[in-house]
């Protein structure tokens, strides 16, 4: 057995063991990239050594016992307790619950519709989507009623979440929820959407597949501290008060506690705190700067702010997504990684897919793919006209966008087309 100084760890070393921090408590699976983000978190919380054993299992340990792993947030409410002692640990596999189990069944039913459907695969897609909303509900109202959280079923399913995204990229980005189901289930749209962004831009910086399933498993779970906060703070349709912000602002902390408790890798810990951080520090809850922020917050901070200004909530304007585009690229007061940004950019370019716009031959169509050499020549398809010649490469030099639809203008033209 040999123990390793935690400064001598060879940053973006790919380790062939577990890394653990205990006997339970995973870090990382291999292959485990100990990247300069994931030391600089260990130095951080004072953690010193690896423990290297000889089964080839990898533990980090501290020279002294902590109280606390998070440094408390300058804004944390005294009213608001983030102790984590009710969850249990207790997450041997058991029997699978029934609910669970016809969700599944149900999910791969449409799974292997949509990858037969030819004809409307955009409907296929959006069942598909759905009923994996109705998958990580399920998952958010498990835990908030028996404290539990099944790692290996979760990472199992959002395994195949990423697949499907995979697969069927350019369909399920233009998915889009009502505002009264989005409303509805505010968390869990909120939730899913962004983890299709995310993924999205993971697979565009040819993130591993592993790390795709880590990234996607942290979006889709980000928000579940959520569930301990009053729900009239988020649905709230005016600004919070100073004490209702601050209580907002510990839910990062809660997901972290959740996470961490679950025994989830540490990189998927991080990811539900960071998601409120900014590079220039202007974040919560621990005002870090860009250098300390890991890949998978990053992401999912940028996911995350694009689906909250396109997203159909009653107690704000909803903005199209060419105007979402617009606002997260000015990248005011550099707030959002710019290799992020321009992922996102080329994944889903400046006319995001599903947005209707004005073209320059007189008539309305949808962006259905991306340029990724020219994000602002997307490829459209004519409103009206599904076959292979209403599909068109826009350009400088030939059929160009005018301007993107409002959203008034865009739910005018969907009801008459459905007249």
């Amino acid at each position: 057995m040999e123990n390793l100084q935690i400064d001598s760890l060879k940053p973006d070393y790919n380790y062939k063991t577990k890394i653990k921090l205990d006997s339970l408590f995973l870090v990382c699976m291999p292959p485990c990239p100990m990247t300069q983000e994931l030391i600089a978190a260990l130095k951080e919380w004072q953690f010193t050594e690896v423990e290297q054993v000889e089964e080839g299992n990898v533990s980090i340990f501290n020279d002294k016992p902590q109280e606390k792993t998070v440094p408390e947030t300058k804004e944390r409410s005294s009213e608001i307790s983030m102790e984590t002692s009710d969850i249990t640990s207790d997450f041997i596999d058991e029997e699978e619950n029934p609910a669970l189990t016809a969700i599944k069944t149900k999910l791969a039913e449409l799974t292997i519709a949509a990858e037969n459907e030819k004809e409307n695969k955009i409907e296929a897609v959006r069942n598909v989507y759905n009923q994996y909303m109705s998958y990580i509900h399920w998952i958010y109202m498990h835990y908030a009623t028996h404290k539990k959280l099944n790692i290996r079923e979760i990472t199992e399913t959002v395994g195949k979440f990423v697949k499907f995204i995979r697969q069927n990229q350019q369909s399920v980005l233009r998915v889009s929820p009502s505002e009264e189901s989005y409303v509805k289930n505010m968390i869990i749209s909120h939730s899913i959407r962004s983890a299709v962004i995310a993924t999205a831009i993971s697979i565009r910086l040819n993130m591993p597949e592993e790390k795709l399933v880590e990234l996607a498993t942290a979006t889709i779970l980000h928000e579940i501290g959520q569930i301990r906060i009053p729900p009239q703070y988020y649905l709230k349709d005016h600004k919070l008060t100073a004490s209702e912000k601050a209580q907002m602002n510990t839910h990062p902390i809660i997901s972290y506690n959740i996470l961490k408790e679950a025994n989830f890798p540490l990189s998927i810990q991080l990811a539900a705190l960071e998601h409120h951080e900014r590079e220039n520090g202007s974040g919560y809850p621990r005002h870090i700067t860009g250098d300390k922020i890991s890949l998978y917050s990053k992401i999912i901070s940028v996911a995350c702010s694009f689906e909250a200004i396109t997203a159909p909530r009653s107690y704000k304007d909803e903005r199209n997504t060419y105007a979402a585009m617009v606002e997260l690229l000015k990248n005011e007061n550099s707030a959002y990684d710019p290799i992020v940004l321009k992922a996102l950019l080329v994944t889903l370019s400046i006319f995001p897919i599903g947005s209707y716009v004005y073209l320059s031959n007189g008539k309305i169509a949808q962006v259905v793919d991306t340029n990724p050499t020219d994000p602002k020549n997307p490829v459209v398809q004519i409103a009206g006209d599904d076959s292979p010649e209403g599909k068109i490469q826009t350009s400088d030099s030939g059929i160009k966008i005018v301007r993107a639809m409002n959203k008034k203008e865009t739910e005018d033209f969907l009801a008459a087309m459905k007249k």
